[in-house]
């Protein structure tokens, strides 16, 4: 609509690649529709997750980061991970959330499961605890068809966000 302010939209991704990456080439397509903040995890931060960090953590990080956009009320929109975390913030700051757009949320609750989805969060529970140096390979896998080979890596240097993310 002509003459519409943008709307105030705030962007979660999921746990591995940072909101940039997720959202972009949504916000282009969104281009003067909304005033997107894009807000990464705390737990990637810095180089190390921040004393007693958690979901409240996170939960605080959209607060401030919607406060400082001065965002009064705002569409929130969570990817993976990151819409577990939206789910927790609305249930702690309902009156600033205008709408909640969740994509393939993590965590939302056993009730209702399919056969199929009880066997993936079963083969989820025990791929999460594996070695480090497998556990990446063993869940990006599980996303694929069966039998689909997983990608190489690219080739070249990882880029400097990666160095906080899980190997």
């Amino acid at each position: 609509v002509a003459n519409q302010s943008p709307l105030p939209a705030l962007f979660v991704p999921g746990g591995v690649n940072p909101a940039a990456i997720t959202y972009g080439d949504l916000l282009a397509a969104l281009q003067g529709t909304v005033d997107p903040v894009l807000k990464d995890h705390e737990l990637y931060a810095a180089d190390a997750p921040p004393p007693r960090w958690g979901l409240s953590t996170e939960v605080a990080a959209i607060r401030d980061a919607a406060d400082s956009a001065r965002f009064g009320s705002f569409h929130l929109v969570g990817y993976s991970g990151g819409g577990a975390i939206c789910l927790a913030f609305v249930l702690a700051y309902r009156d600033k959330v205008r709408s909640l757009a969740l994509i393939e949320p993590a965590w939302i609750g056993k009730s209702g499961w399919t056969p199929e989805e009880v066997n993936y969060w079963a083969e989820e529970e025990r791929i999460m605890a594996l070695q480090p140096q497998d556990l990446m390979r063993e869940f990006m896998t599980l996303a694929l068809r069966a039998g689909a080979p997983l990608p190489p890596p690219p080739s070249g240097p990882s880029p400097p966000w990666m160095a906080r993310r899980p190997a």
